[in-house]
C-alpha cells in the first residue's frame, strides 16, 4: 500500500483473478479507478514527480512497473 494526500494505492485482483492497482479516497473509503498490471504487486509501491506529471513504480515478480498518472 502506499498514501498520499488524498488517495490510498493498494494491489489486489478483481473477481476475475486479474492483477490491479486500486485507487481508494482516503475520506469516503471508495474505489476510484482500477489500473490493470502484470503480476501482483509486492511491497514497495513509490511514486515521484517528474516535469510535473505523478508516477507509480509497482515492484512486482521479477521487476517494476512504472504507470503515470494523468
Amino acid at each position: 500500500m502506499m498514501v498520499t494526500s488524498t488517495l490510498l494505492f493498494a494491489t489486489g485482483q478483481t473477481d476475475d483473478n486479474r492483477p490491479h492497482l486500486f485507487a481508494i479516497d482516503k475520506k469516503t473509503g471508495k474505489r476510484l479507478g482500477a489500473v490493470p498490471t502484470p503480476a501482483m504487486g509486492q511491497y514497495g509501491l513509490m511514486t515521484y514527480m517528474h516535469e510535473g506529471r505523478q508516477y507509480v513504480i509497482l515492484p512486482v515478480n521479477g521487476g517494476y512497473t512504472a504507470m503515470a498518472l494523468s
